[in-house]
């Protein structure tokens, strides 16, 4: 469970974009993810490479991604802008990897198992 201090999103953002920054407190970071605010794709995916590197953990997106498929009504070009659409999407994800910040920092196994106290389940789960 992730506490915050409010369950409202701050917005911010400068000439590059709004970034939503939900609330934080002393048990988790905050969780800022860029918007696309309706920009073609190439700006946003620009956008979130340096939203990523100013600490952003995602992004939020609409018609960057899908404007073409649904502007598109014959057949065969809606099929080739959904597959586009589906690029676009693997392609945000690349970048989101790439540049963002984990919510959470990742730790190794032995890290996590020795960050566990003895009998860490019988809290987790009561016996019945």
């Amino acid at each position: 469970m992730i506490a915050t201090s409010t369950l409202m999103p701050a917005v911010c953002g400068n000439a590059m974009g709004p970034i939503v920054t939900f609330g934080a407190s002393r048990l988790a970071p905050p969780i800022r993810q860029i918007l696309s605010a309706g920009v073609g794709h190439e700006d946003f995916r620009t956008q979130v490479e340096i939203a990523g590197k100013a600490g952003a953990s995602g992004y939020l997106a609409g018609r960057s991604i899908w404007r073409d498929a649904v502007s598109n009504h014959l057949p065969a070009e809606r099929a080739a802008a959904i597959e586009l659409a589906g690029g676009r999407l693997d392609e945000l994800n690349k970048v989101t990897r790439a540049y963002g910040r984990p919510i959470h920092p990742a730790a190794s196994l032995p890290e996590a198992i020795e960050a566990m106290s003895d009998g860490w389940f019988s809290s987790w789960h009561p016996a019945t």
